[in-house]
């Protein structure tokens, strides 16, 4: 029985309730739900009545009229615990509570016999003289966590979004027949959020950080979509997981080769991890984890049997193109463009809080080397307990997991619906050249940050929406698509949007007013579709028809804020 009670340390008066209380409960045990048929019996306050030996009394004599009751059931205290105990209790509550309590003592259970009609033995213990009532307890569930889905920005068609929604809903496809992998050193396997894993290699163990960061990781990419907490990216994807560290040594490399394995071309691994670069040295920071020569040929090993790795970038605030990294090392050199790895290596990127949207963070590494960004900040997923924790471990969320170890699982998520999609339409994977390409093409531009130049470079957030649109065109595969899921963002806007659709399928774009009225507007072919604009729309609600070239026309409404 769990208490969580709240009081003000100053009173002397609720610190002796919360001993009285916690008193109380260590020492009870509720013999509720031993039996499928239990009846509570309370009679009123101040009658002397006791259970003993499966029959009630009154004193030395049996409780009037229950002799006969003998055949339908026997009864029990409703506590374990002495009544002497619990009369102790009750009194001292009265004392400092001030209250009219209602006295525990009177209160019983009957254990109905298998095959009695519970109601019909309900009405018979009514008649018991002193009766308060009498009652069926309720069916118990444990509580149920908030929906946060709609507190997962990266799902979304907002800024800092992926669109991952947009491609749900479009393409009715989640992630299935994709392998992933996620490579770090412990998770909950007992949330209740997170489907099945299946471990590859020696059961993880804990390096000292706990499992939190590995049920965060999990939850981005692959919880549930049950109505309760979070929803995964990719939640149809079949989870697996590697520790990095076995018997208190860190084996990243044998973990990445342990995916062999399991995971086949076209399958993704994630690592979530870095290491510290020029340590003990005034350039020491953190970097990612390929600047160590036996990762990077790991990862070079398993990229080359068709695995796509995806890479934390770490949260050194370093430029990866900076001459300190051309330099010692044995010679190792991975982030000169000559020496890239085949890892998408992902940076992190702000959602609004610490800086306008898709701007770097502070801590994220930075340069060439990286190809995309992700959420660094505020990502809503499982594991932590700062969103909700009142259900202990295998139920909490957090709402402000992030990092590069935050962004790098909604790349993950976007590669594995994409390649989902690729697999479902064409039969086989892709590589990890033609998803990088694709991401960097159609995602979403990162923007000069308050804090961080445009120069320092994370690269886009990807657009999974967007980039289906543009690998199905570029397959020349049409009936994947529903032609009333084209998206307009943003939406709201200032007069100039984009509209994600397969362009070569469309015929026309007109825009017109509430009146009907058709309004000029510049139009430009993207990867992604069609970049919109008329700088002199007035503030309003203008209506988008797509006209597409087997002559369905869809129509959206489009909202022009000044």
């Amino acid at each position: 029985m769990d208490i969580f009670i709240s009081i003000d340390e100053n009173s002397w008066l609720m610190k002796i309730v919360l001993l009285i209380i916690v008193s109380f409960s260590f020492g009870i045990a509720f013999a509720q739900n031993e039996a499928n048929q239990i009846l509570h019996v309370k009679f009123q306050d101040g009658s002397t009545v006791q259970a003993q030996s499966g029959k009630l009394f009154s004193g030395q004599e049996s409780y009037p009229n229950t002799s006969n009751l003998d055949q339908y059931g026997h009864w029990e205290p409703f506590y374990s615990v002495s009544k002497e105990l619990l009369q102790s209790c009750y009194l001292k509550a009265k004392e400092k509570l001030k209250k009219n309590l209602s006295d525990p003592t009177t209160l019983f259970e009957f254990h109905v016999n298998s095959g009695e009609n519970i109601q019909e033995v309900k009405r018979k213990l009514e008649t018991l003289a002193a009766i308060k009532y009498v009652s069926v307890p309720p069916k118990l569930s444990n509580p149920v966590a908030p929906n946060l889905q709609p507190s997962q920005v990266y799902l979304f068609d907002q800024d800092p979004g992926i669109h991952a929604q947009e491609f749900w809903n479009t393409y009715s496809n989640h992630g299935s027949n994709v392998k992933v992998c996620d490579i770090e050193y412990m998770f909950n396997a007992d949330h209740e959020d997170l489907p099945n894993v299946t471990i590859i290699g020696p059961q993880p163990e804990d390096a000292g950080f706990g499992p939190n960061h590995g049920t965060a990781v999990l939850g981005e990419i692959a919880s549930l979509n049950n109505g309760v907490g979070t929803t995964g990216i990719a939640y149809e994807s079949q989870i697996y997981f590697a520790g990095a560290y076995i018997n208190s040594t860190y084996y990243l490399e044998e973990a990445l080769i342990s995916t062999l394995s399991e995971l086949g071309e076209g399958d993704v691994v994630l690592i979530e991890q870095q290491i510290m670069a020029f340590e003990g040295t005034p350039d020491e920071g953190f970097a990612p984890v390929e600047w160590y020569e036996p990762f990077y040929d790991a990862i070079q090993l398993i990229s080359g049997n068709g695995i796509i790795v995806v890479e934390a970038a770490g949260n050194g605030n370093r430029n990866l193109d900076d001459p300190m990294f051309s330099t010692d090392n044995f010679g190792h050199y991975p982030f000169l463009e000559e020496n890239w790895s085949e890892a998408i290596m992902v940076g992190a990127g702000a959602v609004g809080v610490d800086d306008l949207a898709r701007a770097k963070l502070w801590f994220s590494n930075y340069g060439s080397r990286i190809d995309v960004q992700g959420n660094g900040e505020q990502v809503v997923t499982t594991g932590y307990g700062t969103a909700y924790s009142a259900e202990g471990p295998n139920r909490e969320y957090s709402n402000s997991f992030g990092g590069t170890s935050g962004a790098s699982p909604i790349v993950v998520g976007a590669v594995s619906l994409l390649q989902s999609l690729h697999k479902a339409e064409t039969g086989s994977p892709f590589d990890v050249n033609f998803v990088r390409s694709l991401l960097v093409s159609t995602g979403k531009p990162q923007v000069e940050g308050i804090l961080f130049p445009l120069s320092e470079k994370i690269g886009p957030l990807p657009n999974v929406f967007a980039a289906a649109n543009f690998m199905l065109d570029n397959l020349g595969i049409d009936n994947a698509f529903e032609k009333n899921a084209f998206s307009v963002f943003p939406n709201p806007n200032t007069g100039s949007f984009a509209v994600y659709v397969p362009k070569e399928g469309v015929k026309q774009l007109n825009l017109r007013d509430i009146s009907g009225k058709e309004i000029h507007i510049n139009e430009v072919k993207t990867d992604m579709g069609f970049e919109l604009e008329n700088a002199d729309l007035q503030a309003g609600i203008y209506y988008l028809s797509l006209t597409y070239k087997d002559g369905t026309v869809v129509t959206k409404p489009v909202q022009v804020v000044r």
